[in-house]
């Protein structure tokens, strides 16, 4: 079966009936969130003591997206031959690296978000970064120019922050940056280097094109993740009211 190819969901019924003749647990799941870009992915899963493999697959049925996911309990003999082989090892970093990293980019994606970022340290800098104007790119100069936009965007932003930093592609042009043991005006100075150094940074074929950003930006208080990320949020509009620039909690009259 082809990765486009559309299938009646009687058609995926018969097969996963099939497939639980070998395999542990098969599941079908509605759309294709969870899967970021890629057509398939493999993973290790750990439940207490026992691990599992997991591979996934997007299909279309009735020309709707689905992931159907098979799911195999790793048993002694296995296991021993996986802890005995040297490249098995390397495959399974290769793997669940693959699943949590944006094809595009190279940034985290938001599965790695979700599924990783379980808390922030307090004193944690967290950054809600999104692109201006994003979409005139696309309709002006094509895909082909925005993917180079957003890949220029990572690049950048990657030059100047530290490499135990976290930079997760949140959304389609929206970028969440999150920098451990940072003091707010020190990250507040970041952020507007990183704002600038995006504007000034050069996007290959397309050497006239500046891309514009708007940043808002928060120290982590010891809350939930989300309410910090989502304080950051609220600040990155705030910036896009005032025409594309940075705005953090140092900055008065803001919160």
């Amino acid at each position: 079966m082809k990765d486009t190819d559309s299938m009646t969901m009687q058609d995926v019924l018969e097969m996963m009936k099939c497939i639980r003749e070998f395999f542990t647990v098969v599941r079908l799941e509605s759309g294709y969130d969870t899967m970021d870009s890629e057509e398939t992915y493999c993973e290790i899963e750990y439940l207490k003591e026992d691990i599992f493999f997991v591979k996934a697959k997007r299909i279309e049925i009735d020309g709707k997206p689905y992931v159907i996911k098979i799911k195999q309990e790793v048993d002694e003999k296995i296991l021993q031959a996986l802890l005995e082989s040297d490249q098995i090892p390397e495959r399974l970093a290769y793997y669940n690296e693959k699943i949590y990293h944006d094809s595009l980019t190279g940034a985290y994606n938001r599965r790695f978000f979700q599924e990783k970022m379980i808390s922030v340290s307090k004193n944690t800098g967290i950054a809600m970064i999104d692109l201006d104007n994003f979409k005139a790119y696309n309709d002006t100069y094509g895909h082909h120019a925005g993917d180079l936009v957003l890949q220029t965007t990572v690049m950048t932003i990657k030059s100047v922050i530290r490499r135990d930093d976290i930079l997760i592609r949140y959304g389609g042009d929206e970028f969440l940056l999150l920098m451990p043991g940072m003091q707010a005006q020190v990250f507040h100075q970041k952020l507007l280097q990183i704002h600038q150094f995006i504007y000034q940074s050069e996007v290959p074929e397309y050497g006239k094109m500046h891309v514009s950003t708007s940043i808002g930006g928060v120290i982590a208080k010891g809350e939930e993740i989300e309410q910090a990320v989502e304080r950051a949020d609220k600040l990155m509009y705030a910036a896009k009211s005032q025409k594309s620039c940075v705005v953090t909690d140092v900055d008065e009259g803001v919160l």
